[in-house]
């Protein structure tokens, strides 16, 4: 049996680590309303709200292939070839790179952040800002004693 396009949607949510409420809550659409037990079929103008946020073609939701991800040499190649010589390139290159081409890790994190509640979300964001600011008061309190000797 073909799976409908509700499945659909949900199975790519599932895939990708991102909870169906929060999809819902976030375009707007009323709790519980991608329930494959109450409806078979999506509205046009919300399917292409929840195309939008899965960043998607309704080709690859009925199952065609997805494109291929590109790799950052193919991604510079892509765009060496789409401009002409800017001499401001070089740091709009650098920023994509830094910016838009998750590792391994970051792609994990940010699957486990997309699928907990606003509350841990926050609470994971005020621990992460603690350590940043530890890290930074170590480092400097590190650079200050060098070159000092223990009392």
């Amino acid at each position: 049996m073909e799976k409908t396009i509700v499945e659909r949607v949900r199975d790519i949510c599932k895939d990708r680590g991102i909870p169906i409420k929060q999809l819902e809550y976030d375009l707007g659409f009323g709790n519980g309303y991608l329930n494959p037990k109450k409806i078979k079929t999506i509205q046009s103008d919300r399917l292409e709200d929840i195309l939008d946020y899965l960043e998607i073609t309704y080709e690859e939701l009925m199952g065609g292939d997805p494109p291929k991800p590109m790799t950052v040499e193919e991604f510079e190649r892509e765009l060496d070839a789409s401009q002409p010589y800017d001499p401001y390139s070089g740091s709009m290159r650098t920023w994509i790179k830094s910016h838009c081409f998750y590792g391994e890790d970051e792609d994990k994190l940010m699957k486990l952040f997309r699928a907990m509640s606003d509350d841990k979300k926050k609470q994971l964001l005020d621990y992460a800002t603690f350590l940043s600011s530890q890290q930074d008061t170590f480092q400097s309190a590190n650079s200050s004693d060098k070159g000092t000797l223990p009392a």
